[in-house]
C-alpha cells in the first residue's frame, strides 16, 4: 500500500489534509480516489492528519476516519 496525500473538504467547512493508503495493482499503478469513494466502506481512513477551519490549524492527529456522506470534496493535494 502506498500513501497518497489528499485534501478533504467537509460539509461543515473543515479542510482536512491527510494520507490515504491505496492498494497497488499488479502493474504498479495506485487505486484511483474514485474507487475509494465508490467502494462499499462507509468510512475513509486517513493518517498524519491536519484539520483546518477558515485557514487556521485546529489540530494534528495520527489518524482519522471520515464518514463518506460528510465529504463535499476529496482530491489529491
Amino acid at each position: 500500500m502506498s500513501p497518497v496525500r489528499v485534501k478533504v473538504l467537509t460539509n461543515n467547512d473543515l479542510e482536512i489534509l491527510g494520507e490515504i493508503r491505496s492498494s497497488l495493482f499488479d502493474d504498479g499503478y495506485s487505486c484511483p480516489i474514485s474507487d475509494i469513494l465508490n467502494n462499499s466502506r462507509t468510512f475513509i481512513e486517513l493518517s498524519d492528519v491536519d484539520v483546518y477551519s477558515q485557514g487556521q490549524l485546529l489540530t494534528h492527529m495520527e489518524s482519522l476516519c471520515i464518514n463518506k456522506p460528510a465529504i463535499a470534496f476529496l482530491g489529491e493535494g
